[in-house]
């Protein structure tokens, strides 16, 4: 583990959701801390693989931007939990912030600009997106996507399992 990652992890009689709390440096090399955490939580509450590398991406991104625009060496806090059938990560930063709503618009851009896909990606490929900014007072960045691989080795359902 990285030696500037903070890891905790609350089980569901701790909480009524099973959920992973991971602090990392803004550093580009501490998301591969973020991607092995969330993975071996995912893994241990039974979300699909397919449904595992998706979320991932998304989270991933999230964290890249945080990373990339934060301008802060304050931790950056990822917060994932299984949510019936979803799985949600809020990615926050203690950066610079911006003002949201320029934000907010989610068309991509030009096909020859070199940035500015991220938010729109993950709003479009997430059943849950929320974001929160302001100058001054960091980004909170949440994705969600409900799980699509029940039946192929996946997460089960608690009817799944009951007697027909």
């Amino acid at each position: 583990m990285d030696p500037g990652a903070k890891v905790e992890e609350r089980g569901e009689k701790a909480a009524h959701q099973p959920s992973v709390l991971v602090s990392i440096a803004p550093e580009p090399h501490s998301s591969a801390v973020i991607r092995q955490r969330v993975a071996d939580f995912g893994r241990r509450y039974g979300v699909a693989p397919d449904d595992l590398r998706e979320f991932l991406a998304l989270l991933g991104e999230a964290v890249a931007n945080a990373i990339k625009h934060s301008q802060s060496t304050s931790p950056i806090e990822v917060r994932c939990t299984v949510e019936g059938d979803c799985i949600v990560g809020s990615v926050r930063d203690r950066g610079i912030g911006f003002t949201a709503h320029s934000a907010n618009r989610f068309e991509l851009p030009s096909l020859v600009a070199e940035g500015g896909r991220g938010l729109p990606i993950m709003r479009y490929c997430s059943d849950t997106f929320v974001l929160e900014s302001a100058p001054g007072a960091g980004t909170s960045v949440t994705v969600g996507r409900r799980f699509r691989c029940f039946g192929r080795g996946g997460a089960t359902r608690p009817q799944d399992s009951a007697a027909v």
